[in-house]
C-alpha cells in the first residue's frame, strides 16, 4: 500500500525557478507529502524570487557543519533523496548511507559524454563512485541518458525529463499577437558569461546588420561580469536580470530566440522560448537542443565554437519573412511539450512510492 505522507529530501546546488515550480505543483498534487531542500545560495546573476508551498523547507547548506547536516538527515528519515551536486562530498554520503538502507537515491546527471579525454579516463572511477551511492539516475534529455548508461546505470533505472520549464509562464496564448510588420526581433536571455558566447553573437550580429541592411534589432537580456563589455549600438537594446514571470513580455515582441553557448549541459531557455513559440538558434553543443530544436524545422543549428559557422546561420534566419518565422514558431509548439509538468510530477511520485 502506497502512503500519502511521503519524506522527499533534495540535495542540490543553486536552485532554480522551473524546479521550485514543479515542486510546488507535485505538493498540490500530494498535499501530505514533506519536501526538505538542502541547497546552496542563489547566484546573483540570477537573483530568482521564489514562492514556496507552505510544505517544502530550505536549509541553506553553508549554515550547516557536515556534523549538523547528517543530524538534520537523519530526523528527517526520507522516505528517498533526490541529489544533484556531486562537488559535495557530504551529498554523496549522505546518498551512500540511504542507499544502504533501502532508500531510492536518485542522482541528477545533467552533463553528457562528448569524448573528452577527462571524461573517457574518468568514466570508470566515476561509474564506481556513482553506483555505490545511487539506485537511479534522472536526466534531462536523451544525449543525458547515453551518458547516464555509460556510467552503468541500466536502462529501466534511467528517467528522462528533468529540467522541465515552467511553461505556464511561457505557453502562447492565442490571444497574444506577435507583431508581424515592421522590424523583426531576436531574443536572448542568460547569463552575460564567457561560454554563452554572447559577445561574439553581439558582434556578429552588427557586421551582418552593418553589411546586408537588414531590419532586425537584438534584445539581450541577463546579467553578468560581461554586461558592461558588450558593444554599444542603436541596434542591440540591453535589459538587467528579469524574473521568468516577465519573459513572456519580451518573447511577444520577439520573432526567434538565440542561444549561442560553446558548451551548455542542458539549457531550460530553449524550451522555455520554444514554447513561447519562437524559432530557436543555438549551437549543436547544448544538450537541449536534441530535445526542441531540429535544424530547418523549427530552428537552426551552427556549429559550436564557430564564428562562421555562426555568421551563415544568423544571416540565412534574418533573412527569414514573417510568414516563415511565424511557422517555425508553431513547430517550436510542438516540441515544447515533449517534456510538461505532468510526467515530470509522476516520475518523482513513482520514486517516492518505491
Amino acid at each position: 500500500m502506497k502512503k500519502n505522507n511521503r519524506k522527499i529530501l533534495i540535495l542540490y546546488s543553486q536552485l532554480a525557478g522551473y524546479l521550485v515550480s514543479n515542486l510546488n505543483y507535485f505538493l498540490e498534487l500530494n498535499p501530505e507529502s514533506q519536501i526538505d531542500i538542502i541547497y546552496y545560495p542563489k547566484s546573483t546573476n540570477a537573483p530568482f524570487d521564489f514562492q514556496l508551498h507552505d510544505n517544502i523547507k530550505l536549509h541553506d547548506r553553508k549554515k550547516y557543519s557536515n556534523r549538523l547536516l547528517t543530524k538534520l538527515v537523519d530526523n528527517i528519515n526520507p522516505d528517498f533523496a533526490l541529489v544533484s551536486g556531486w562537488f559535495d562530498n557530504l551529498y554523496l554520503k549522505i546518498s551512500k548511507k540511504l542507499k544502504k538502507n533501502g532508500k531510492p537515491t536518485v542522482c541528477v546527471i545533467d552533463n553528457f559524454f562528448t569524448g573528452s579525454t577527462r571524461q573517457i579516463f574518468g568514466l570508470f572511477p566515476l561509474k564506481l563512485l556513482l553506483r555505490s551511492c545511487f539506485s537511479n539516475a534522472w536526466v534531462p534529455g536523451i544525449r543525458q541518458y547515453s551518458y547516464a548508461n555509460l556510467l552503468g546505470f541500466r536502462h529501466k533505472s534511467i528517467q528522462t525529463g528533468f529540467y522541465c520549464a515552467d511553461l505556464t509562464l511561457f505557453e502562447k496564448n492565442d490571444k497574444d499577437i506577435r507583431l508581424k510588420k515592421g522590424q523583426k526581433n531576436l531574443l536572448y536571455v542568460g547569463r552575460l558569461v564567457k561560454y554563452k558566447w554572447i559577445n561574439e553573437l553581439v558582434d556578429t550580429f552588427l557586421t551582418i546588420k552593418a553589411k546586408y541592411n537588414l531590419d532586425w534589432s537584438l534584445t539581450v537580456v541577463g546579467n553578468g561580469p560581461l554586461e558592461n563589455k558588450l558593444p554599444e549600438s542603436e541596434y542591440v537594446k540591453y535589459i538587467k536580470f528579469t524574473q521568468p514571470e516577465d519573459l513572456y513580455k519580451l518573447a511577444l515582441n520577439a520573432h526567434a530566440f538565440v542561444l549561442p553557448s560553446i558548451h551548455e549541459n542542458f539549457g531550460v531557455t530553449l524550451h522555455e522560448f520554444a514554447a513561447t513559440g519562437l524559432p530557436i538558434l543555438c549551437s549543436d553543443n547544448i544538450g537541449a537542443q536534441s530535445e526542441f530544436v531540429i535544424n530547418n524545422y523549427n530552428g537552426w543549428v551552427f556549429n559550436s565554437g564557430s564564428k562562421i559557422s555562426l555568421k551563415k546561420t544568423l544571416h540565412k534566419m534574418m533573412n527569414c519573412n514573417h510568414n516563415e518565422l511565424e511557422k517555425m514558431g508553431n513547430k517550436s509548439i510542438e516540441m515544447s511539450k515533449k517534456i510538461n509538468k505532468n510526467e515530470w510530477c509522476q516520475t518523482l511520485l513513482n520514486y517516492a512510492n518505491n
